[in-house]
């Protein structure tokens, strides 16, 4: 249960810089590890962000954020989760890959 706490951890500390460095690919990856229900509308992408990337109020009280908490363990064992981890795995994967290209 905790390799999806780690890899989103994770991911959340170096997507930017990731995206930065990345090529087409790991961008595409990147995007689709964060984001949700991407349109293309008027010439500008709308890209929702995914569970567990959503914000929540500012304003939220003390059993709200119990209940996101448990919310965020639910979705540690599901396979949502699994695959958010396959894609982290990747990114890190391409991104070691360009980085010895680039050496």
């Amino acid at each position: 249960m905790f390799e999806p706490v780690l890899y989103f951890t994770l991911f959340s500390i170096f997507a930017a810089d990731w995206f930065s460095a990345g090529d087409g690919i790991t961008r595409r990856l990147i995007l689709e590890a964060a984001g949700s229900d991407p349109v293309l509308e008027a010439g500008k992408l709308k890209i929702d962000a995914a569970y567990p990337f959503r914000r929540g109020t500012k304003t939220a009280g003390i059993s709200t954020l119990s209940s996101q908490v448990n919310d965020v363990r639910t979705w540690a064992r599901t396979a949502e989760a699994r695959q958010f981890v396959g894609r982290v795995r990747a990114i890190e994967r391409r991104i070691t890959e360009l980085e010895g290209q680039a050496a």
